[in-house]
């Protein structure tokens, strides 16, 4: 089977399974993706650049316009490989920022997509808490993208997306046509194991001291950077022992940056500058390789994941593969992850006290934790790793090239 997987932030969810094609399936793999984005040798990687977009373009029409520059400059150099003597039997996309929209002009084989999410308008005038309430400048901006998840929802001959809340958030009258397959993991590096190295990018994490870990490619609000804070200086009036890293960029991925009106420079400069609590015991380092944060979740006593509602990330899923005490907040993206007192601890995202107290319960060294902890291993090695989750989408792909 020959594939193009395009994603304009390579390699993105398709690395692992694309390896897994490739190495235990035979399977002839490369890549379209933007030029601003590193390469590793792995592939054939072709880059495409898309064009700026208008600078007069504002709300719904920038985002619409954005990522139709993706799509027409994708589409234009698929061309080009094809006419270069490239053949595919399927081009694989992800929904979400275009890349997709025009395939079909170029391609005459089956189209694949990968979906994440759409912005349900209504759901986002009610603010989950008021740090991440929408902007109506930004729900009007939120029209634009879901109109080119919609063209692509229409358009491709088959889609998928990774958990059953993702899937629930496309429209009821097209979500049927979805399938799930979960994002994979690597079992072999994302495990329990000894935590003899200490070293976590700029830090050395000390022996024989509980930690709590947090971990966003960046922190911010609504991945619950703030909550973790109120969170810790909860637990820091119980367990002063308790040391607290967190990993992560400064920078802004999702919702309302407030701390530029406060002054600051980041988002966790601001919050840092409110902590009641002991500040000192609170570490941090930007964001590290994955064989380093493996030894940070190895050495973690409690990962918290406390994200608002939306696409789950994947740091939950590795703490748990490594060994560590999940405390997530409990919504529909974590439920479809973890199952209370089984596979980890879950509170109300907006109860502090509840969910510093599921953290003080995961502190604990008891025969329930462990417990807990074994589970969770387990089962997301058998829903998740690469060797469960390679056979599925190719045999979801290879019904695709058939139909």
């Amino acid at each position: 089977m020959r594939v193009c997987f395009v994603h304009p932030a390579y390699p993105g969810q398709f690395e692992l399974p694309a390896r897994w094609l490739a190495a235990e399936r035979g399977w002839d793999v490369c890549f379209l993706t933007t030029t601003r984005r590193g390469r590793d040798g792995a592939f054939r990687v072709y880059a495409y650049q898309p064009d700026l977009v208008p600078s007069d373009a504002t709300g719904a029409t920038a985002a619409f316009a954005e990522d139709d520059a993706h799509g027409l400059a994708a589409a234009r150099t698929l061309r080009g490989m094809l006419e270069a003597g490239e053949r595919f039997d399927l081009v694989v996309c992800h929904s979400g920022f275009g890349v997709g929209r025009y395939l079909r002009e170029v391609f005459d084989g089956p189209v694949v997509g990968l979906f994440e999410w759409y912005f349900d308008p209504e759901t986002t005038r009610v603010p989950v808490r008021p740090a991440t309430a929408w902007t109506a400048r930004r729900r009007i901006a939120s029209y634009g993208k879901n109109a080119g998840v919609l063209l692509d929802l229409v358009g491709v001959d088959a889609a998928w997306t990774s958990t059953p809340n993702q899937r629930a958030s496309l429209p009821a009258g097209l979500r049927d046509r979805v399938q799930v397959i979960p994002d994979a993991y690597d079992p072999t590096l994302w495990c329990p194991g000894p935590a003899d190295d200490r070293r976590v990018g700029s830090l050395e994490l000390p022996t024989d001291v509980p930690i709590v870990s947090f971990c966003s490619r960046g922190l911010e609000a609504t991945r619950g950077y703030d909550v973790f804070l109120e969170v810790a200086a909860k637990v820091q009036q119980a367990r002063p022992d308790v040391l607290f890293v967190t990993v992560g960029d400064d920078v802004h991925l999702y919702g309302p940056q407030t701390h530029r009106a406060s002054g600051h420079a980041t988002f966790r400069e601001e919050q840092l500058a409110r902590f009641p609590g002991d500040a000192s015991r609170i570490w941090h380092t930007p964001s590290v390789p994955a064989p380093e944060l493996v030894r940070l979740l190895r050495a973690t006593t409690v990962h918290t994941y406390l994200s608002d509602p939306f696409v789950l990330s994947w740091s939950p899923r590795d703490a748990m593969a490594c060994g560590a005490l999940l405390v997530a907040a409990d919504h529909a993206a974590t439920r479809d992850l973890v199952t209370l007192g089984v596979t980890g601890r879950t509170a109300p995202l907006t109860d502090i006290d509840a969910l510093a107290a599921q953290v003080l319960e995961g502190l604990e060294p008891t025969a329930e934790n462990d417990g807990i902890r074994r589970r969770a291993a387990a089962e997301v090695r058998e829903r998740y790793a690469v060797d469960v989750v390679g056979p599925a989408l190719e045999a979801f792909l290879s019904r695709c090239r058939g139909s």
